[in-house]
């Protein structure tokens, strides 16, 4: 038998595994910030994690992490369903392709739970195409109404908490012939309630190549000013016929400048001719006889 000490511990540990259970909550809730005729509405939505975990889980990391920011409700059937989360429905110029994204893959279908009245399910495509009835990735609809010929055929993940009179009334807003809104109807936030939302790393900037040097080409630096040839010395045996103005620098005297002085390095004057040689007494004689 246990000691009075023993059942004291043994009761302590109880109460400490039933206060555990207590504040682990077994559901989670999602509120939806809604622009709706003008004016911001606010949706919540309550999971359950118990009867659909994976489907739960998946929407919740989908809301942390801003997924359904900025999608529209692209489909409304009054009194049957209201239909949103495709991310394509960011872009209106993807109006013919609205209902048919997602985050690129699929869930495992979770069935058991009926469509009441504001019961909370996943969109899937066709049993001809998935037999497996896995559901979408990310669009999901809120039930209008109770609908017994869709139970065990789609996902049922929870139910709408507050808010589900503005559901209705977006079932009832004008669409047109593909219960496409006519005007959008926008999901502003969709967030976990009680829980900070993922925080998306901005991505690094990329850095920017250095300019190039910039060259000036209209102030082209100055050319080397242009040094004339030195003179060569006049060698020996040739005058320098450049008319100087003043003493040369090579020491010959200064001579006086002429106006037509030749321009060109031909001689001034002929050469002079060479002296004749005397004749001899024997030269003359030879002439007589001749």
């Amino acid at each position: 038998m246990l000691s009075a000490r023993g059942w004291f511990a043994a009761a302590w540990i109880c109460g400490a595994m039933v206060s555990t259970l207590e504040a682990a909550p077994l559901t989670s809730q999602v509120e939806m910030v809604v622009t709706f005729k003008g004016k911001d509405q606010s949706i919540v939505v309550e999971l359950d994690e118990v009867n659909a975990p994976q489907t739960s889980q998946n929407f919740r990391k989908l809301c942390n992490n801003g997924f359904y920011n900025g999608t529209i409700f692209h489909r409304v059937i009054p009194g049957y369903i209201v239909q949103a989360g495709d991310p394509l429905s960011k872009e209106p110029l993807k109006r013919g392709m609205w209902g048919t994204g997602g985050p690129g893959y699929t869930l495992p279908a979770e069935l058991g739970k009926p469509h009441l009245k504001g019961s909370l399910a996943m969109a899937r495509l066709s049993d001809a195409v998935n037999p497996a009835k896995e559901s979408s990735g990310s669009q999901f609809y809120v039930a209008l109404d109770k609908i017994e010929s869709l139970d065990g055929e789609y996902t049922v993940f929870g139910n709408v908490v507050s808010g589900l009179e503005t559901l209705v009334e977006i079932g009832n807003a004008a669409a047109d012939k593909s219960n496409v809104p006519v005007d959008r109807i926008l999901i502003k936030s969709a967030r976990v309630l009680g829980e900070a939302p993922a925080v998306v790393p901005a991505p690094a900037p990329v850095p920017k190549p250095l300019p190039a040097p910039i060259t000036k080409v209209d102030t082209p630096a100055p050319a080397p000013p242009i040094q004339k040839p030195a003179a060569p010395a006049p060698s020996e045996g040739i005058r320098d016929i450049t008319p100087p103005s003043k003493p040369s620098e090579t020491g010959n005297p200064a001579q006086p400048v002429a106006e037509n002085w030749p321009k060109t390095d031909a001689p001034a004057n002929k050469p002079a001719s060479k002296p004749k040689k005397r004749e001899g007494p024997f030269t003359k004689f030879m002439k007589r006889i001749w």
